[in-house]
Formats: structure tokens, C-alpha cells, sequence
């Protein structure tokens, strides 16, 4: 073995093992490249600091970042001259061709799409109540949540609270879930098949998100919550206002 790499994430690993195997592997003249996907440690976990580990990452061949932010958080703890960005690339495909109808705007019925696993982080409940805020002012839409099931069973039990909240605001005629995970092939087809692709997320670490450029190949417009997460690609898509139900709605009006 003449290197390794190692994609990183916080939830993975345990720091004190995760620097030993790391000094070991150097030991033995092994080249390091780490992909850092979230330089910003979790607010309520002690002993998940970068910080402690810059020693360690120092060692490394390089370490590979996805944004501007990611560079900045590193030089802070003294990591620069083995540091290198690499932005997340798009599926390079077949573009899907989009039929575009001329329909004057109060009368068309929306299709709106968001895309990911089904995780509490990514906003979903909020987007459902931001459906059922456009249907009272009556703004004609109507949602598909293309959303698989993680391996977990905090995922089973979120994917059952959406349900039990479509059911409670009388939205099932107007909402559907896929559950199902399916290849980029279907995947693209699905999200080309709708005007938007939303992605309502509330809070995360994570410096980069590897979702919307699914959708972003797709060729449908996108819109997305004000998170640092989608911060590299705002030049090409649209930024909601706010995160909450009520601004979600009042961003997919405009």
C-alpha cells in the first residue's frame, strides 16, 4: 500500500483512535489524503474538536476541502500548506428535455419535488407546512418527496411523523413520499419531471451537499434554504428567504 484515503465525517469517528491510526499509518510511509466533509465541529461534543487533531492532520499528504470556509476553518488551527479545495462535481449526463407549458400563472398547478434521504435535517415538516400555507392562500400546487429510507430506525420513526403530519393538515391528495432508492438514472428522470426542486434543510455541519447537485443535473430549477451547505452553488440556484414554514412559502410565491 502505497496510500490511503479516508472520507471523513465527525459521526464517524473516535478522535483519540482516529490520530493513532492515523500516526501509524504515517509510520509506515503511507501517503494521507483526507476528505474533510465538515470542518465545523459539533456544538455539544467535547471531544470531537478539530482543533485537537491538527497535529495529527498535519501529517497528512493532503487534505481536501469543499468550500472557501472549509480553507479559512483550517488555516485558524494552523493547516495551510497541505490543504487543497475540491468542489463537489454535477453527474455528467444526457440533459432531459423539459416540457415548458405557457400557462397563465393562476391557473397552472405546480409540481413541486425535494430530494434526499429521510433524515430530520433536512426540513421536510417544514416544507409540508409551507404546502399547506400556499393551499390556504389557494396557490395551486401540490409535492413529491423523493426521500429514501436510511438505515436507522430514527429514520423509520421520521419517515412516520411526516405521514401522520400530511394526514393531520388534509394534505394526502396533494403530497406523496417515495421511499424507495433508486439509481441516478430514475432519480434524474423524476426531478425533470417537475418545475422545482426544494431543498428546505434547517441546520447542518456539512460543507458541501452532494443532493442538490442531483438536481441541478436534472435541468429543473432549484431553490434552497440560506445555509452555508449551499453556499457554492448559489450562483445557480434560487435562495429561499428563510428556513421557516412561513418564509419557505412565501420564497416558492415569488
Amino acid at each position: 500500500i502505497t496510500s490511503i484515503v479516508v472520507q471523513f465525517n465527525y459521526g464517524f469517528f473516535n478522535f483519540k483512535c482516529f490520530a493513532n491510526f492515523i500516526k501509524a499509518i504515517y509510520s509506515k510511509n503511507i501517503k494521507i489524503i483526507i476528505f474533510l466533509h465538515s470542518t465545523t465541529d459539533p456544538l455539544l461534543t467535547e471531544t470531537k474538536k478539530l482543533k485537537d487533531l491538527s497535529d495529527t492532520l498535519s501529517l497528512c499528504h493532503r487534505l481536501l476541502v469543499h468550500s472557501p470556509s472549509d480553507l479559512n476553518r483550517l488555516k485558524s488551527i494552523g493547516l495551510v500548506d497541505n490543504v487543497s479545495l475540491f468542489p463537489h462535481g454535477i453527474l455528467d449526463v444526457k440533459k432531459y428535455s423539459k416540457k415548458v407549458n405557457i400557462i397563465k400563472e393562476n391557473h397552472k398547478k405546480f409540481h413541486f419535488s425535494t430530494y434526499g434521504f429521510c433524515l430530520p435535517n433536512k426540513g421536510f415538516p417544514e416544507l409540508i407546512k409551507a404546502i399547506a400555507l400556499l393551499h390556504k392562500d389557494d396557490f395551486k400546487c401540490r409535492l413529491t418527496l423523493h426521500t429514501a429510507l436510511y438505515d436507522s430506525h430514527d429514520s423509520l420513526v421520521f419517515y412516520q411523523n411526516l405521514l401522520s403530519l400530511i394526514d393531520n393538515l388534509k394534505l394526502k391528495n396533494y403530497i406523496k413520499i417515495n421511499t424507495s432508492f433508486c439509481s441516478d438514472k430514475d432519480t434524474l428522470k423524476k426531478l425533470s419531471r417537475t418545475d422545482l426542486v426544494i431543498f428546505p434543510y434547517q441546520l447542518t455541519n456539512e460543507s458541501a451537499s452532494g443532493a442538490v447537485r442531483q438536481a441541478i443535473s436534472s435541468s429543473t430549477p432549484v431553490a434552497v434554504t440560506p445555509l452555508s451547505i449551499f453556499e457554492d452553488v448559489l450562483d445557480v440556484v434560487y435562495r429561499l428567504p428563510g428556513c421557516s414554514p412561513s418564509l419557505i412559502a412565501q420564497g416558492l410565491k415569488n
